[in-house]
């Protein structure tokens, strides 16, 4: 099950740890990101994707 709260409270800290790392300047842009429904959109699509792609059934608890 992927919801908002399993997406990202950890994973969003751990993406920004790297993001700072690696691009320091683009930080704040990326956690913006991170925050809109555009993201979990698109994240959620890939996720469908890949799954269906691999023959796993998915789909909308919602």
């Amino acid at each position: 099950m992927i919801d908002r709260l399993n997406l990202r409270p950890g994973m969003k800290a751990r993406m920004c740890r790297r993001m700072a790392e690696a691009s320091p300047s683009s930080l704040a842009e990326f956690e913006a990101h991170v925050e809109s429904d555009a993201y979990y959109l698109e994240t959620t699509a890939n996720l469908e994707s890949l799954l269906r792609g691999a023959g796993v059934r998915t789909m909308s608890a919602f």
